[in-house]
């Protein structure tokens, strides 16, 4: 498990390009990833035993779920996204600020990172190749994991 808390600089950015005020209050009525908490599990289905985990907590507030394993992004992107409202406390005032969870496999993340670091926020023009090979890797990897869940399932019933 990771987390990330967005800096002041992509806040601003962020606000800026949905045109709105620069201020605390409009970023936390706003956004909905001034935290971001990513999950990263062995193998796909614990995926979404964690999903209904995090639905099940009686302090979050679930206000949106995408669920890009079963329909994956063009790009190939597979992971759950789960948008809460998580109460903050600050100055003996409680606010509930949202905070994006992503679930994903090992394979899934191993997947996003590279087309991060390939693809995100780059000139389209230069990177259509580079975008139909990484989704061409996505099924491949994809396969992958479900073997793998496959090949437990199978030990577990030994």
């Amino acid at each position: 498990m990771s987390c990330r808390i967005k800096t002041p600089d992509s806040v601003t950015k962020k606000l800026k390009k949905k045109e709105r005020e620069v201020s605390f209050e409009e970023a936390v009525q706003t956004l909905n990833d001034i935290a971001g908490i990513r999950v990263v599990c062995f193998f796909c289905d614990d995926i979404y035993r964690i999903a209904d985990a995090i639905k099940k907590q009686k302090d979050f507030h679930i206000i949106k779920e995408k669920d890009y394993v079963k329909n994956p992004k063009k790009s190939g992107y597979q992971s759950i996204h789960v948008i809460a409202g998580v109460p903050v406390t600050y100055n003996d005032t409680v606010t509930e600020i949202r905070v994006e969870i992503q679930i994903r496999s090992f394979a899934m993340d191993y997947w996003a990172e590279l087309d991060t670091q390939m693809c995100y926020k780059k000139d389209a023009g230069q990177i259509a190749n580079v975008e139909r090979e990484t989704r061409g890797y996505s099924d491949v990897i994809a396969k992958v994991d479900n073997k793998m869940l496959e090949l437990r399932q199978q030990i577990e019933m030994m």
